[in-house]
């Protein structure tokens, strides 16, 4: 399947299943690019693993975020600077992308895209992180 733009994303039409669609892609991006939170205490990997297998509600999901939050607040006092290209303050926003999205929007691709753009900035191949949006879609029609 060839996807030229975000607005092009199949999406489901229902929204439940559109937001763990969304989950599930952010999920396999960052798995697919290496990217990992074994150091942290709130795990963004861990906690939506959590949520999508039924063991925390969306609240907690969404609460856990907090960590995330003045994690950037913290660094943006310390330094100075507001989205700075550090790849903590990156990682912290991918996190944030996992854990602080709402899970009844009409649309998921904004939030995609801010994704692939924080994926670009830790250094992924945005091509490459682009081909597996489209491989994830592809499959979902297959199945």
């Amino acid at each position: 399947m060839i996807i030229n733009c975000i607005n092009d994303i199949p999406w489901s039409k229902e929204p439940e299943k559109a937001f763990n669609e969304y989950l599930k892609l952010s999920m396999n991006l960052l798995e697919n690019s290496g990217i990992d939170y074994q150091d942290f205490d709130f795990n963004p990997k861990e906690i939506t693993f959590k949520y999508l297998h039924g063991f925390i509600t969306d609240n907690e999901r969404k609460e856990s975020s907090q960590f995330w939050i003045d994690f950037i607040k913290n660094d943006e006092e310390n330094t100075g600077l507001r989205n700075r290209d550090d790849k903590k303050v990156i990682k912290a926003r991918l996190a944030l992308g996992l854990l602080a999205i709402d899970s009844n929007l009409k649309d998921y691709g904004e939030s995609l895209d801010w994704f692939l753009i924080f994926l670009e900035k830790y250094g992924v191949n945005g091509d490459e992180a682009w081909g597996q949006v489209e491989n994830f879609f592809s499959a979902k029609n297959i199945n």
